[in-house]
């Protein structure tokens, strides 16, 4: 099976298919949430720097343009970023398949057999966005992207799709209230 470049995650090979999905604690007045920091990133093997900066941006542009800004000091919230991967397979059958063959009395006509079976092996990639309480250290929200990852994307294309699975996942921040 191919490798994945380490760390790249909730990428896309063409059409978009990111699948999100979000928690929050509902004892939290979001409305009083206004700045937050970041966490450092744990060092993992499979950790990727330059996915980690672009996940940041993203996460950094999003915010901004619902009006919560970075502190600078006090952050009223801290957001921790953990990247994944996993194998994944998509089996699909296609029922019965149609098609010329010898029918009653020998002579050719259409038959229904069995159907074929195909089997997709890939690489699925996710971004958790954790949001932590700056004065508690609670987790107060937490935002998950997943998609399958391409073998060999390029820059633009990394760019592209993390920024995409960033604006997905946080359409449901703040929580509806």
């Amino acid at each position: 099976m191919r490798k994945i470049l380490p760390g790249l995650v909730v990428l896309l090979a063409g059409c978009s298919s990111v699948s999100t999905s979000y928690d929050f604690d509902p004892g939290t007045d979001f409305s009083k949430l206004e700045s937050y920091a970041w966490l450092p990133a744990p060092k993992r093997e499979q950790s990727n720097d330059l996915v980690l900066a672009r996940i940041q941006r993203a996460t950094d542009r999003e915010l901004a343009a619902k009006g919560y800004a970075p502190a600078k000091s006090g952050a009223d919230f801290l957001i921790a970023a953990h990247m994944g991967s996993r194998q994944r397979l998509q089996v699909t059958d296609w029922g019965y398949s149609y098609g010329m063959g010898y029918g009653h009395g020998g002579y050719y006509g259409r038959y229904a057999g069995p159907g074929s079976i195909e089997v997709y092996e890939y690489e699925e990639g996710s971004i958790v966005l954790d949001f932590i309480d700056g004065k508690t250290r609670k987790l107060i929200w937490r935002g998950v992207a997943t998609a399958a990852v391409p073998e060999s994307p390029k820059p633009e294309q990394i760019d592209k799709l993390v920024n995409e699975a960033i604006s997905k996942v946080l359409e449901k921040f703040p929580p509806p209230g």
